[in-house]
């Protein structure tokens, strides 16, 4: 139980539960949050697992070095981005940018590195600076959106399972470099963390490597128990981008989907009807909340439990993100 009788529990104005120094006792300097954060940190840990994500707002969180002092002091433990597949600089002590994606695109939900075999358990955003316009981060409950997915899409991901198929450059293509996917330009480091993380891997021409990871769609909560609807499968088919753009990469690839920057199958390396993912996206889009930011919010999120994603903007805009497993 948090100190101070402070039960959480799930927020009823399309919002998630929001923490303020007043709500909790404390003052709004970082080292008072930090303090609190891990007096409470199993108690945090098993609310995150049920209500996937924890707004903290009105404390003195102002500069990047702010943030980097929350994450390397709460009792968490950092990991890299090692593996991950959306456009982001790393910062100090694991710390990241969010994404480098374009201002303009918004960017699907998904739980971050659920294709992987080494995923974070929990993640946390901080706004620096919020957008002029727009820029807010979207959530979406896995649990809900399990239960609402209908039975015949459900029973056939778990069936099956997933098939992920990434062809990453050496630096001059679509997509993102292996140097940068694997933060290491060392081919036997790159081959090490695959065969670490039960991924397969293979060079191809031009300096290229084609990584294969065969993957569940669902996968238990190792706090709450919870089965969860876990995959990225909706993000990597082609299906995802707009027809402009599908029929571009058609015409590039010449229909082979399997040297695309990105795809996936079922496990055994059959196709999946795309109007699943029409649903399914469907449905993220009717459960999803909106994190609307003001600079030195900061959101803990449980990856398991919730997928992310991010609106368009207008103006400068920043925030950050480190991951914990």
């Amino acid at each position: 139980m948090l100190e101070n009788h402070i039960h959480l529990k799930a927020s009823d104005n399309n919002s998630p539960v929001t923490l303020t120094p007043d709500s909790i006792g404390i003052g709004p300097e970082i080292h008072e949050l930090i303090a609190w954060l891990n007096r409470n940190i199993t108690a945090i840990q098993k609310d995150l697992s049920s209500l996937g994500a924890i707004l903290f707002r009105g404390f003195n969180i102002i500069t990047r070095d702010d943030f980097r002092e929350i994450a390397e002091k709460v009792d968490e433990k950092q990991m890299t981005y090692v593996d991950g597949n959306s456009p982001r600089s790393k910062l100090k002590s694991n710390t990241y940018t969010s994404t480098e994606f374009p201002a303009d695109q918004f960017i699907t939900l998904h739980s971050e590195l659920s294709y992987s075999n080494l995923w974070p358990l929990r993640m946390m955003f901080c706004c620096i600076v919020s957008a002029m316009k727009g820029g807010a981060t979207p959530i979406s409950d896995n649990a809900v959106l399990l239960e609402k997915l209908p039975k015949e899409i459900v029973e056939e991901f778990e069936a099956k399972g997933l098939c992920y198929i990434r062809n990453l450059h050496s630096g001059y293509g679509l997509g993102p470099s292996w140097q940068k996917t694997f933060e290491t330009d060392i081919k036997s480091e790159v081959e090490d963390f695959c065969k670490r993380t039960d991924s397969h891997y293979m060079w191809v021409e031009e300096d290229s490597v084609r990584i294969k990871q065969y993957r569940p769609a669902i996968r238990t909560h190792p706090i709450s128990g919870q089965r969860l609807w876990f995959n990225q499968a909706d993000q990597f088919h082609i299906s995802n981008f707009n027809a402009d753009l599908q029929a571009a990469y058609e015409a590039l690839y010449e229909g082979d989907s399997m040297s695309r920057p990105q795809h996936v199958t079922y496990g055994d390396h059959s196709e999946i009807d795309p109007s699943y993912f029409t649903e399914i996206r469907k449905l993220i889009d009717e459960i999803m909340l909106p994190v609307s930011w003001i600079s030195g919010d900061l959101v803990y999120i449980d990856n398991m439990r919730m997928m992310h994603g991010r609106e368009p903007f207008e103006g400068d805009r920043t925030v950050l993100l480190t991951m914990f497993k």
